[in-house]
């Protein structure tokens, strides 16, 4: 049958862990990644990038009330790569990786008994990692640079709950970050958490405990003649 929309509101207002998974595209500028690499006598020829890959993220939250909670989380945006040609000829194949933590104020809006909207905003420490390496007229062009920064990130999701222990969200959120060259840029990330508050069980097991006044009645005595 269905659960109670109380037990299920009441369940908003524990302290939860869950898991992300989802894609991330990356909004960085890899010509002056690039640029950024080239000697006075060498030009760009052409480039080409990945800029997508999968992320992941753990995190634990405690709610204020109903409405308004606070998050941590551990992530990791994945790695977005490119691969430039020179003139004269050389190559380089380069990669952007980015990993850190962020705290997030989360809010919560309720659609119906199962239903919430979610909305965030929160601060991110990240260190995004420049890896890179030539050939051909960029031979000597071998290395990695990395920034460790401050960004702000944001975000909009729904919620769903299956029961008081086990919720699933789909999300879609922003991280402005560095691209370990000192320029900012963005990472976009679509993905799915599966949502554990603590308490769920035994919540459940109480709502399987009948109230007094949903206890049989005793039937009346049967009057002897």
């Amino acid at each position: 049958g269905a659960v109670p929309s109380a037990a299920l509101a009441a369940e908003n207002t524990a302290p939860y862990v869950g898991v992300s998974v989802g894609r991330s595209t990356a909004q960085i500028n890899e010509q002056r990644l690039v640029g950024g690499l080239l000697g006075p006598s060498t030009t760009l020829a052409t480039i080409s990038s990945d800029d997508r890959d999968t992320n992941y993220r753990v995190f634990a939250g405690y709610p204020f009330n109903r409405i308004l909670g606070i998050e941590l989380g551990l992530f990791r945006l994945g790695s977005f790569s490119y691969a430039a040609t020179t003139a004269p000829a050389g190559a380089v194949d380069g990669r952007v990786a980015v990993k850190g933590v962020d705290i997030d104020l989360v809010a919560t809006l309720p659609l119906s008994e199962r239903w919430d909207a979610l909305g965030r905003v929160g601060a991110q420490f990240a260190r995004s990692r420049h890896s890179y390496e030539g050939s051909g007229a960029l031979s000597a062009v071998n290395g990695s640079t990395s920034r460790r920064k401050t960004e702000a990130k944001y975000g909009v999701g729904l919620q769903y709950a299956f029961s008081p222990g086990f919720l699933m969200r789909a999300e879609a959120e922003r991280y402005r970050i560095s691209d370990g060259a000192g320029e900012r840029g963005n990472v976009n990330v679509v993905s799915v958490s599966a949502v554990f508050p603590f308490g769920g069980a035994p919540q459940r097991m109480a709502r399987a405990t009948p109230r007094p006044d949903e206890m049989p009645s005793a039937s009346p005595p049967i009057a002897m003649t």
